[in-house]
C-alpha cells in the first residue's frame, strides 16, 4: 500500500489548482482572482464558520498561492506579501499562523469536495461535515 503524506502547503496548492482547472474548463474565466471569487460565490456555505477569514480573504488566498508557487513555502517573519505583476507590494498580511493557512486550505478543500460530489457526480443530497 502506497501512502503519500502531503503538507498543508501541498494540499493548498492541489486544491487551488483543481479549482483553477475546473473553472477554466467550464467557464471563460482566466484570472485567478475571478476564479476564486466565482468558486466562493458558487459554494458559499460555512464561510462564516472560519475564525481567521477577514474581508480580504480572496486576496489572501491569491497571495498565498503566489507565494507558494513563485517564492516557496517559507514565510519570512510569518508575513505574507501580496504583490502585483510588477512586483510591487500592494498588501501585507502579518502574523500568519498554521491555523490561518489551515482555514484557507480547508475552505478550498470544501469547494473541491462540492465540485466533485455535487457538480461532477450529481450527488444532490451530498453533505459533508466541515468540522
Amino acid at each position: 500500500m502506497l501512502t503519500i503524506i502531503l503538507s498543508i502547503e501541498d494540499n493548498f496548492l492541489t486544491c487551488f489548482r483543481f479549482i483553477e482547472c475546473y473553472y477554466k474548463r467550464s467557464t471563460n474565466l482566466t484570472a485567478n482572482k475571478d476564479i476564486i471569487t466565482q468558486s466562493l460565490s458558487d459554494h458559499p456555505q460555512n464561510i462564516s464558520s472560519f475564525h481567521t477569514l477577514g474581508t480580504d480573504y480572496i486576496d489572501e488566498i491569491i497571495a498565498l498561492r503566489n507565494q507558494y508557487v513563485h517564492t516557496g513555502f517559507y514565510l519570512k517573519n510569518n508575513t505574507l506579501e501580496h504583490k502585483n505583476r510588477q512586483g510591487q507590494v500592494i498588501a501585507v498580511y502579518p502574523n500568519i499562523t498554521a491555523e490561518w493557512i489551515y482555514e484557507r486550505t480547508k475552505l478550498l478543500y470544501q469547494i473541491v469536495m462540492d465540485i466533485i460530489f455535487i457538480t461532477m457526480l450529481g450527488y444532490n443530497l451530498y453533505t459533508y461535515d466541515y468540522r
